[in-house]
């Protein structure tokens, strides 16, 4: 069952759980004791947890008997779109929308252009290379380096210099600034 992590503000597949019917109901039953409550806590965890960790998922002790988990994919996406909420706020529900549902104004429409003084060369170059493309040579604002080995549906796969794979969602990271050209 999907399941809400707390209402941010944003209906988009990363906000969300995916539980059991049984365990979804005892996370509900958490969630919506002290909505307002819950959500800042929540979203304090969320953001101060450490991506640098070795950890390939990570926990948040819910009780004495419940958690849940994330892997480091999920956590980094929350964490950037917890950011942008912080930095742009949320998306203006009157306005019309983009394609796939996305809201057009607000952190996923309107973000802002990376600026960054590029000689002519680099930029003829880029010009060329999408990140999309397999083999291009990409750099994550978390992961480092890396190489696109796979992209489908928006998901992209980088295998890092690290010898670490990783799935990301190629459009909210370029929207938000964390995947770029090397």
């Amino acid at each position: 069952e999907v399941v809400e992590i707390a209402n941010f503000g944003l209906e988009l597949p990363q906000m969300n759980l995916c539980l059991c019917s049984n365990c979804a109901r005892k996370y509900k039953s958490i969630r919506d004791k002290n909505k307002e409550k819950y959500r800042n806590q929540i979203r304090q965890i969320l953001i101060s947890m450490d991506l640098e960790n070795e950890d390939e998922t990570y926990e948040i002790i819910l009780d004495s008997e419940k958690s849940i988990s994330f892997t480091q994919t999920h956590l980094a996406e929350i964490q950037t779109l917890l950011t942008l909420i912080d930095e742009y706020g949320l998306p203006d529900a009157e306005k019309d929308t983009l394609e796939g549902g996305v809201n057009g104004s607000g952190p996923l429409g309107n973000m802002p252009r990376h600026s960054e003084n590029y000689s002519a060369e680099q930029t003829k170059n880029q010009k060329k290379q999408k990140i999309s493309d397999i083999g291009a040579r990409v750099k994550h604002r978390v992961y480092g380096l890396g190489t696109v080995e796979e992209y489908m549906n928006d998901r992209i796969t980088i295998l890092f210099d690290d010898g670490k794979e990783k799935i990301f969602d190629l459009k909210i990271c370029t929207r938000a600034g964390s995947i770029t050209l090397a």
